[in-house]
């Protein structure tokens, strides 16, 4: 292995200072100035390196992992909100637009398809409290609504458009009397 310059002072050190090609392997090594005994200053800087670098992955693994946990933990216990519901249901893409377009055109598995997505985001409702109104009338109300979300996709998996249309129908005449009392 080559040995280090001598070096008057040891401000005057660089790592590429003490780089070397060693002849055994072809590798580019840390080879200690004269002065420290064998190869220590390359030992210890590649002990603390390891070190270093365990403990940034551990730390960085934990990190990742409370972050999951507490996003998990968020998302598990979080409904969404009644006015994202609304809109999801009723906007211009919603729910209700895309289901009747697809029972019009008697795709039955597609509207079965929505409809279960439906159920699943009107079943957010009884986890809301109301803006205003009494909160048994609200879970009344809420609850019919996801029954009629229901009969759309039991009637979309027996393929009865009729079912389908009168389903959404008894939506629409639900809107106004719930609006009235909590919105």
């Amino acid at each position: 292995m080559g040995q280090a310059p001598e070096i008057s002072s040891p401000k005057a050190w660089t790592w590429d200072t003490f780089k070397r090609t060693d002849p055994r392997c072809g590798l580019r090594v840390t080879v200690a100035p004269k002065g420290i005994p064998g190869n220590l200053l390359a030992e210890r800087m590649g002990f603390m390196f390891r070190k270093l670098m365990q403990c940034s992955v551990f730390a960085v693994m934990g990190v990742a992992m409370v972050l999951a946990t507490y996003g998990w933990a968020i998302s598990a216990n979080k409904a969404a909100s009644i006015s994202d519901v609304m809109k999801a249901s009723f906007g211009k893409n919603g729910f209700k637009a895309k289901i009747t377009a697809a029972a019009k055109e008697k795709n039955y598995d597609e509207v079965a398809k929505l409809a279960k997505d439906w159920v699943d985001c009107v079943e957010n409702l009884l986890q809301n409290k109301p803006p205003k109104g009494d909160e048994g009338a609200w879970k009344e109300r809420a609850g019919k609504f996801l029954n009629l979300t229901r009969e759309i996709l039991a009637a979309a998996e027996k393929g009865d458009g009729k079912g389908i249309n009168a389903s959404l129908g008894a939506i629409g005449k639900l809107c106004g009397d719930c609006h009235k009392n909590h919105r």
